[in-house]
């Protein structure tokens, strides 16, 4: 739906325009008119509680058809209920992996999920740093989704022009999150661990690609900018590791050498003893012939 940031051809009218006559799907249907009339409530943003109903009830009459989940999955994400509007997407996306409006609008419920998730902090007064550890896992999971799932619609050409602006949203807001990990709070550069350098890695790169997907938008770039000191830290973590494994690498091979160096000893020593050895057999020999 428009007001949803979903592509011009909405999945509802994807799934109403499907519907005939003779289909088990429309002669489940409540009435295909009251179907009609709650799709066109949520996408003017006038969803009320009998046209909710009236989507609830067709998913559950045809349990085994896509387009009832998928149109629950959307009022549920106009009604803030977004986890259960991803489950009722996945279940769509599930019945209809070919459908390309059905990996956009459950991107769109993983975006708002997220979204959700990451504004409950500032609503609190608080930042992103005070997530708890599971409020931030669900947010990077769904933002990851999200992500994914746009790139899959992008590859079969289905909005891709539409949603390269909510693309970009879910690569800055992922930036955001990332970046405001406790584990990047470090004192110096040389404190970053390997675990604290993908975190940051995969911040910057989610930074950068928003802003080269908008790149009208002031916003994407500050914050790319705004990254070019964990940019810096992972150039001197990468000096340091690449001379840590010089180092390493230069003690290997000295260890090696010493090792072939007294393998080398051992095996003069025991030529020296077997010379020895055949020195004194020989001298007992000749003291026995003399004798």
């Amino acid at each position: 739906f428009a007001t949803m940031g979903s592509p011009a051809l909405s999945l509802a009218l994807v799934a109403l325009s499907s519907a005939s006559g003779s289909d088990d799907w429309y002669r489940g249907a409540t009435h295909i008119d009251e179907l009609r009339e709650a799709s066109d409530r949520l996408q003017e943003g006038t969803l009320d509680e009998h046209a909710f109903q009236t989507f609830v009830r067709q998913a559950e009459r045809a349990p085994d058809d896509w387009r009832g989940h998928a149109m629950l999955g959307q009022a549920q994400t106009s009604r803030g209920s977004h986890q259960a509007a991803v489950a009722s997407l996945k279940r769509a996306r599930k019945l209809a992996p070919d459908v390309p409006q059905v990996a956009t609008a459950l991107a769109t419920a993983h975006d708002a999920l997220a979204a959700a998730l990451l504004d409950a902090p500032t609503a609190a007064n608080l930042t992103l740093v005070n997530l708890t550890k599971q409020q931030r896992r669900r947010a990077a999971r769904s933002l990851r989704e999200a992500i994914a799932l746009r790139s899959h619609a992008e590859g079969t050409g289905a909005g891709a022009g539409a949603d390269v602006a909510a693309a970009a949203t879910s690569h800055h807001r992922l930036s955001r999150l990332l970046a405001s990990d406790p584990l990047l709070e470090l004192a110096a550069p040389e404190d970053i661990d390997d675990r604290a350098a993908e975190v940051m890695s995969e911040a910057v790169r989610h930074a950068r690609t928003a802003a080269r997907l908008d790149p009208a938008s002031a916003v994407f770039a500050a914050r790319a900018k705004q990254l070019r000191g964990f940019e810096e830290a992972l150039r001197k973590y990468r000096e340091a590791d690449r001379r840590s494994y010089k180092d390493r690498e230069a003690a290997v091979h000295a260890m090696h050498r010493q090792m072939e160096e007294k393998r080398e000893e051992e095996e003069e020593d025991e030529a020296v003893r077997a010379e020895e050895a055949a020195e004194e057999a020989a001298r007992r020999r000749a003291k026995q012939e003399l004798r």
